[in-house]
């Protein structure tokens, strides 16, 4: 079998530390070693870890522990994912017992929070309405003993948590009753902050981590209470470095190999990594799984080896999945991927095969029971970004305390053909994992980073920070505290490199939010003709940017409120609803640390395990719509009569027969009384929130696919916030979108003039993503149109 490419990688070390002032069984790495000293330094304020996937950098956040030791402070662990949420819990817990450290670990996630609302109110001196869920997160973090009744002992507590808790505390989105107790608790409670693989997250959700430094800095929770803030991450973005840099000036250290101080230039060092041989192909990881199965087969079976095969898509990993298991037999396979139960996860680490999405590129561990040498000994895996790559890369061969360090390990990375055409000049060549670091940084308009769009931290991120700036600063009564909250507030706006947009201003933009919402409340009945009403009218006309209006205000427009042009007649009034709805979505989709669009769901009857090792499931209705052949249910009550019952809930049910071939692409359609030019007029140039759109399918191959009304209809009523791209600027958003992780879906627009007239559309938090990178392509294009009136 012949490939593109393949070069060497030398095994790596790591240096170990000149001391073991913890008497640690085993003596720590020496980068673990610094992360601690740094951390003990009073005027280290944050520590950056970014050292190679594999090499503890976990543990070299947990040596702090030691310093707090006793103090009774608790601790704030941040992992991105339940599952690696729930791996770091049972590590912590492991390190506090190894070490008698006086720590209570507590994982915190909806499930979490759901079992200690049920005990609370079994008790039965709680209703279900008193024990909301955020009132348990706020009991849990002010006396965690509450829920252990069985906890006496003084000591601190490590809360593991995924970042949504955190950001939802700490932007006021619990309800009314909770949102002031939860954002002081996450503001002021922790002494120690470890935000784990914080290269996962994108420019949105950086934006959110850097406002709470900010804060923390602003309001003295460093200089004065003390607080430690440690991150790990092993391949770290250079805007991010130069974030830090701004934000902490001399009071931050980043641990790396290349600030490593000369003196430690002959420590002993120990194995890490072991050599690895790298195969480099352009095939597509199902296309590559079919023709190696024999290969495959012998490796597992004959030769005893562990691998794992990593994909961007779940669609390929269970296509493969069942591709293999004639060769490889269902005894021998695991799946790691999102619709896998966590216990199903756990046991899928232990399987010979491992099939994988993205979910373990954030930290996950293979662990294999007693396995002397690595845990993986080969790897297959897909990568568009330079980063994926080389943390994909760093699964195979880890030895770190292995007793058997001398066995190679085999890669076959499968890359676009662009980037196999970069490595091939390598070829035959052994590399340093530096020097094929390197190599790839130096080669992103190829391989990009991951988190390559930066313009939704100099736009939208000001607007998204300042809401819980806004609400803090109508809470507090202080002169003093106003202008702190004030000048947090420019701190970030230069931070972010933000031109407009002042405290007035967003000020103007929440309260209408919080007006607009309690209007639709008040006037579900009728339209009442008053200021308020006008208000929203002067907005509505504003927005619709009607010229022969001008900018009018609601003193102008009251009088006129019961005219014919105006509010008049019944849609007038419900198109002013849809405008006022509309604002109230678009600006609530700012606010989801994840992505604003949630579609519909399905239960799913899954007697082959074609989408996991589930029988019933719930997932994506997309997915499922366009991955297999369903046979759909009318209701809840038909599908427990023919499958077997469950108590999950979904929009649609249905029973999976097969994979789909050829896999259906969904696309929108959209209705519109407007003409083309009237709706992009409106409707175009920046992310705005629609309804009404439909589905309609389409097979792999151009052909339009008939699927149920009610699939079609699934998203009529839903509120979408979108960018909306025509067919002239489509050449400009491949040009600044193609190398990011967002895509765009096609729609089809009938309008009153033109009919199925082709447009993509950016849904939810793309549309926030792609609008500032296009934002100068949509000037560059109104400035073309009036141009061409002048001939």
């Amino acid at each position: 079998m012949a490939f593109n490419i393949t070069l060497n990688l030398t095994g790596q070390t790591e240096k170990v530390a000149p001391e073991n002032p913890w008497d640690l069984k085993q003596r720590p790495l020496y980068h673990q070693y610094r992360t601690a000293v740094s951390l003990r330094n009073p005027h280290t304020h944050l520590v950056v870890n970014s050292y190679n996937t594999g090499t503890g950098k976990t543990r070299a956040s947990f040596l702090h522990l030691f310093e707090l030791d006793g103090q009774q402070q608790d601790v704030l662990l941040i992992a991105p994912t339940n599952a690696l949420l729930n791996q770091h819990a049972e590590d912590a817990r492991e390190f506090v017992a190894t070490h008698k450290l006086n720590f209570k670990v507590i994982p915190i996630t909806a499930a979490e929070i759901q079992k200690h609302r049920k005990k609370i109110v079994a008790q039965g001196n709680y209703s279900d309405q008193q024990m909301r869920k955020g009132e348990i997160l706020f009991r849990l973090i002010r006396n965690y003993r509450e829920y252990f009744p069985g906890e006496y002992q003084l000591q601190g507590a490590i809360f593991v948590v995924n970042p949504d808790i955190f950001y939802y505390a700490l932007m006021f989105q619990y309800t009314a009753h909770d949102q002031r107790n939860l954002f002081q608790s996450f503001l002021t409670h922790f002494r120690y902050i470890i935000i784990d693989e914080f290269h996962y997250y994108d420019q949105k959700q950086l934006a959110f981590f850097l406002f709470f430094f900010a804060i923390s800095k602003k309001m003295g929770y460093f200089d004065r209470a003390g607080r430690k803030i440690c991150l790990l991450s092993a391949t770290p973005n250079a805007c991010v470095i130069d974030y830090f840099n701004q934000l902490f000036g001399d009071n931050w250290e980043h641990i790396s190999l290349e600030t490593e101080p000369p003196e430690s230039e002959n420590y002993a060092t120990t194995p890490t990594l072991s050599p690895l041989t790298l195969t480099v192909d352009s095939q597509k990881v199902v296309e590559w799984g079919q023709k190696n199965g024999r290969c495959l087969q012998t490796a597992i079976l004959h030769n005893n080896q562990h691998g794992a095969i990593i994909s961007d898509s779940l669609r390929r990993i269970n296509r493969l999945y069942a591709s293999l298991l004639l060769p490889i037999g269902q005894d021998n396979l695991g799946r790691i991927t999102g619709p896998e139960p966590e216990e199903a996860r756990q046991n899928a680490t232990g399987k010979p095969l491992i099939l994988a999405t993205p979910t373990v590129d954030i930290g996950y561990n293979f662990k294999k029971i007693d396995k002397q040498r690595q845990n993986i000994d080969f790897l297959i895996c897909e990568a568009r970004f330079g980063d994926d790559l080389i943390q994909r890369l760093g699964r195979a061969g880890r030895i770190l305390g292995k007793p058997v360090q001398d066995q190679p390990s085999q890669a076959v990375a499968l890359l676009p053909e662009t980037a196999v055409d970069i490595l091939r000049p390598y070829h035959g060549q052994t590399l340093t994992r530096a020097q094929f670091k390197a190599i790839i940084l130096k080669n992103q308009d190829t391989l990009p980073q991951k988190h390559n769009l930066t313009g939704y931290i100099k736009s939208w991120a000001i607007t998204e920070v300042f809401y819980p700036i806004y609400r803090a600063d109508k809470q507090i009564v202080l002169q003093q505290e106003h202008e702190a909250i004030d000048a947090l507030f420019h701190e970030l706006r230069q931070l972010f490199g933000v031109k407009g947009k002042s405290f007035k201003s967003l000020s103007v933009y929440f309260r209408k939010f919080y007006y607009r919402q309690q209007w639709l409340r008040a006037t579900k009945k009728e339209t009442p003709f008053n200021k308020e009403t006008a208000q929203h009218v002067a907005d509505w006309f504003r927005f619709r940017r009607e010229q022969e209006i001008g900018e009018p205000t609601a003193d102008a427009i009251l009088p006129y409120l019961e005219h014919d042009f105006v509010l008049a007649h019944e849609n007038q009034r419900a198109a002013l609803r849809e405008f006022v709805t509309g604002q109230v979505h678009l600006t609530n989709s700012l606010f989801n640390f994840r992505d604003s669009f949630q579609g519909p769901t399905a239960v799913i009857y899954d007697p082959y395990h074609l989408h996991s090792t589930e029988t019933v499931n719930q997932y994506d209705l997309f997915h499922i719509l366009e991955s297999y052949d369903v046979h759909w249910f009318q209701d809840r009550r038909e599908f427990n009569q023919h499958c077997p019952s469950t108590e999950l809930k979904g929009d649609f049910y249905g029973h999976i027969h097969a994979h789909r071939d050829p896999i259906l692409h969904l696309e929108l359609t959209y209705k519109t009384n407007e003409t083309q030019k009237d709706f992009q007029h409106v409707w175009e140039g920046r992310p705005v929130a629609l309804s009404g759109f439909e589905l309609q399918g389409r097979e792999s191959g151009g052909d339009i696919s008939p699927i149920d009304q009610r699939f079609i209809t699934a998203i009529a009523d839903k509120h979408l916030t979108v960018l909306l791209i025509a067919s002239d600027m489509k050449g400009w958003a491949y040009r600044y979108l193609s190398h990011s992780p967002i895509y765009p879906r096609k729609l089809i627009i009938d309008f009153q003039d033109r009919y199925a007239v082709e447009y993509l559309a950016y849904i939810g938090k793309a549309a926030w993503f792609a609008h500032p990178e296009l934002q100068i392509s949509f000037k560059i294009r109104e400035r073309m149109k009036s141009e061409a009136i002048i001939i």
